[in-house]
């Protein structure tokens, strides 16, 4: 981000790219987006409007259905109610990310073992 230029004008380029991701309805350009504005209101200190995108980031993401998506909405969003002191919600959104990145290890630990005793 910082090959932008000035904040605002990072701020701007990426609120265009969104806005053009939203009106094609293109989901994987708008999680991009999201992540970006996130990351950039979250550096400097923007925590409402950090909050404000990762919750459109969390809705964007349950759209697209993709688990590691869906987890990097939750660590987002985790990382945003930490740092605003609300501890509990936070934990909340890692516990998500753990949950689903155990479920995905038992879910290839049974497929490996499936292919294994097929062959």
């Amino acid at each position: 981000m910082s090959g932008l230029g000035s904040i605002e004008r990072t701020r701007s380029v990426l609120t265009s790219a969104l806005e053009i991701a939203e009106r094609l309805d293109d989901l994987d350009a708008q999680v991009r987006a999201f992540w970006a504005l996130w990351a950039l209101y979250f550096d400097t200190g923007e925590c409402g409007a950090a909050q404000s995108v990762a919750e459109r980031f969390s809705r964007v993401a349950s759209r697209t259905g993709d688990p590691g998506v869906i987890s990097v909405a939750d660590r987002v969003m985790g990382y945003t109610l930490q740092y605003l002191d609300n501890h509990r919600a936070a934990q909340r959104c890692f516990e998500r990310v753990l949950q689903r990145t155990l479920h995905r290890s038992v879910s290839a630990t049974r497929s490996s073992s499936f292919m294994t005793s097929v062959h």
